[in-house]
């Protein structure tokens, strides 16, 4: 199992027993994840992207490499953990294109674990991903 740790929106490490986080932290892989989508309901693409973006500055939506860093399979419905991300049921979109076409993405279905793919014009539901987060406040590290 990958050590993981709460963070506030100002990416400052929180202690796990809290019940208000925005963001996790995975040391491992030197990235910040939101605990939850960045959108409320599926989008498209472009939206999802733009949405992603506004989180802060050098945000952007995960390649599929690092949404797979979340998948937990030793879980199911989520195949996720959820003492550490709250996901809604749903595609959620990567950065990462088909090889076949600019106009597919990949993404993961958090519920069962998969990996897909959809056209750009249809609706998925969106993380963000600060990579190398250097701003990271240790002060209420667990």
């Amino acid at each position: 199992m990958r050590l993981h740790f709460k963070a506030d929106k100002h990416n400052k490490l929180l202690p796990f027993s809290v019940d208000h986080w925005s963001r996790v932290y995975l040391p491992h892989d030197k990235i910040m994840v939101t605990a939850d989508s960045v959108v409320e309901s599926p989008s498209v693409y472009e939206h999802c992207e733009r949405v992603c973006q506004r989180v802060g500055l050098m945000w952007s939506l995960p390649t599929i490499e690092e949404l797979q860093l979340i998948v937990d399979f030793t879980k199911f419905q989520p195949a996720a953990d959820e003492r550490y991300f709250r996901f809604q049921r749903g595609f959620f979109w990567s950065s990462t294109p088909t090889p076949w076409s600019e106009g597919h993405r990949f993404g993961i279905e958090f519920f069962t674990g998969e990996v897909r793919y959809r056209e750009v014009s249809e609706t998925g539901l969106a993380l963000s991903v600060l990579r190398s987060p250097i701003a990271i406040s240790s002060k209420a590290r667990p």
